[in-house]
């Protein structure tokens, strides 16, 4: 179309490059695992009580 001098400019050239693949790390299920088992020790550790005695 362009030869054809129907169209000034090829409107192709507007369309933008698709970007690369990136890869994300995930975590494993053991992590999450881990992860979890940590913030429950954490969360039941907040409703303790500790009382010190000193003599």
């Amino acid at each position: 179309m362009i030869e054809c001098e129907v169209i000034a400019k090829n409107p192709a050239h507007k369309v933008k490059m698709q970007k690369q693949d990136t890869k994300v790390e995930v975590f494993t299920d053991e992590q999450i695992k881990q992860m979890l088992n940590f913030y429950r020790r954490i969360k039941r550790r907040e409703k303790t009580y500790m009382a010190i005695v000193t003599t």
